[in-house]
């Protein structure tokens, strides 16, 4: 049997994504996919196909945002963060949704008072979509939809200026090991 028919692999499509060979890892996962009826796609998928239902609503999300008054940023935003978000829960299995629910949690529990606005948000720091977001704005500025990224919308800034004031801040000595 030849090793690389379809439905024979030596390693999963998207670890061939993830070492180095995007191209056969593509090939193969079309190879591994063709001829499934719809069903079978998903069934192939297997719990990966709820973390794509939720970045499918981001794409909406991103589409329908009324704080961006940009027609063609909007899109950009869908593209990049709704489509490079499910490319992220295809590729780590659906384990993009930690840092998501981190940091959703986080930001709750600053608005109800329970954790002090000076401490970092990990979960905003370790959510792709955040980075994918930025990445919108710079790519939409230099495309000439002409905006920065809104300051509502631009947490990893806030946070690493956090970090960056926590490491300016003197540490007592301890005295020990």
């Amino acid at each position: 049997m030849d090793k690389d028919a379809p439905g024979i692999l030596t390693a999963r499509p998207e670890q061939y994504l993830l070492l180095g060979n995007p191209v056969k890892g593509l090939k193969r996962l079309a190879g591994e996919l063709r001829g499934l009826s719809p069903a079978g796609v998903v069934k192939s998928l297997g719990g990966k196909t709820i973390p794509l239902a939720g970045d499918a609503f981001n794409v909406g999300v991103e589409l329908s945002n009324p704080l961006e008054p940009s027609r063609r940023q909007r899109e950009l935003n869908a593209l990049l963060v709704g489509g490079g978000g499910a490319l992220a829960s295809v590729l780590t299995g659906g384990w993009d949704l930690a840092p998501s629910l981190m940091d959703v949690g986080h930001s709750a529990a600053q608005e109800a008072g329970i954790i002090p606005e000076e401490k970092v948000n990990v979960g905003a720091l370790l959510n792709v979509e955040n980075y994918l977001r930025e990445l919108s704005y710079l790519l939409g500025k230099g495309l000439g939809y002409g905006r920065n990224i809104p300051e509502d919308s631009g947490i990893l800034r806030e946070e690493y200026s956090k970090i960056a004031e926590q490491a300016r801040q003197p540490r007592p000595y301890s005295g020990g090991y």
